[in-house]
């Protein structure tokens, strides 16, 4: 086999294994607004990513077995890209039907429909890309072991770029489509290389890249919204039955908060003027720290009445919108950071702390713990 054809098949592997960890990944945020991200939803996406790579490592095997060319591969990388930019339009139609079901049979039927078949023709491309590099039984063991050692390094790679990087900084949306144009590119080199291009080629990798226009549509009354690691975030003006109007911020579909537009430091709900007359009540002092920001509320309430603030927000998004549309002053200093890491590591005392962090599809556990508190404590 030709050099620079060894080359692009092992570059090949390394796309596929990056494709493979940026759908898992993108899948289990795009469920967080419908169905929460708890360990269930995260137990449904690892089992439905292990079954279609079952199934994909099975059927690369069988097409090897029959006939195994650059063109079949290369259709198998082609459609797995096309499927890659269309998952966040297919799981826009399906999640708001799946939705009415349990969250076991809602998680898992709607990972069959987005999730299974992508990672099913990603699967079947590291037996294929073994039997194409392999010319004598003598060097199966060796090249078997570089196609998944380069695939697993792809999937390594993209682990961290799609977690720390993409997601954070593009979203869902943006990163299947990047991802999926990428898989795409590589599949038309291939096709290329192999001399197979035609118009059926040329129409899917056309359908791939226009893909993006069906996806970005906004829902009506959003005023911003973000995908990211953590999940969905959307800020939303709407008139409640009082005749006024709220903005609200919103987190994977559950409400953080409930600003009155009129008066920026009053909420919707109760629970703020009744922690402030618990805090006034008992604080010894003036120094606190506000475990969870949110849209701000309760930090506008604890400045209204003389207290000095340290804010703790684990999203860096949530500050920003906090600070664009809810009336949150620029220079304010909120921290970035895991609330029980920066309770461990802070050598900061304060009179009073609260934890406003529980409005969640998923509770934080480890902030409820008794060793947690007694971090507090200490």
């Amino acid at each position: 086999m030709a050099k620079n054809i060894k080359t692009l098949l092992f570059i090949l592997a390394f796309i596929e294994g990056g494709a493979v960890m940026c759908v898992e990944l993108c899948s289990a945020k795009i469920l967080a607004p419908f169905f929460g991200t708890s360990i269930y939803v995260w137990a449904a996406v690892l089992g439905i990513t292990l079954t279609a790579l079952t199934s994909g490592y099975y059927f690369g095997g069988y097409l090897s077995s029959k006939t195994s060319n650059q063109k079949q591969v290369a259709w198998l990388m082609l459609l797995g890209g096309l499927l890659l930019t269309l998952t966040p339009i297919i799981s826009s139609v399906v999640l708001p039907i799946t939705i009415e079901f349990s969250l076991l049979m809602g998680t898992i039927i709607s990972l069959m429909c987005f999730l299974f078949l992508p990672l099913v023709l990603f699967g079947a491309v590291s037996p294929m890309l073994i039997n194409l590099l392999t010319s004598q039984a003598k060097e199966s063991g060796k090249n078997s072991g570089t196609v998944y050692a380069v695939s697993t390094l792809g999937g390594i790679f993209s682990t961290f770029l799609v977690g720390f990087y993409l997601l954070p900084n593009y979203g869902i949306t943006k990163t299947l489509y990047g991802y999926g144009l990428l898989v795409v590119i590589i599949a038309l080199i291939l096709f290329i290389y192999s001399k197979k291009t035609n118009i059926k080629v040329i129409g899917i990798a056309f359908f791939a890249l226009i893909s993006y226009n069906f996806s970005t549509s906004k829902t009506s009354g959003v005023i911003e919204e973000s995908d990211g690691i953590l999940g969905n975030i959307k800020v939303m003006d709407r008139q409640y039955p009082n005749g006024k109007i709220y903005r609200e911020l919103i987190v994977n579909n559950i409400s953080q908060t409930i600003m009155n537009l009129e008066s920026p430091s009053e909420s919707l709900w109760g629970y703020v003027d009744v922690l402030m007359y618990n805090i006034n009540s008992y604080s010894n002092g003036k120094k606190a720290l506000l475990l969870g920001m949110g849209g701000g509320t309760v930090y506008k309430q604890l400045i209204n009445n003389g207290y000095t603030v340290d804010i703790v927000e684990i999203d860096a998004r949530i500050e920003k919108l906090a600070k664009k549309y809810f009336f949150i002053d620029e220079n304010v200093d909120v921290i970035i950071d895991d609330a029980r890491h920066y309770i461990r590591t802070t050598n900061k005392k304060y009179d009073v702390i609260i934890y406003d962090l529980y409005n969640s599809e998923t509770p934080p556990v480890h902030l409820m713990t008794v060793e947690a508190f007694a971090d507090i404590q200490h």
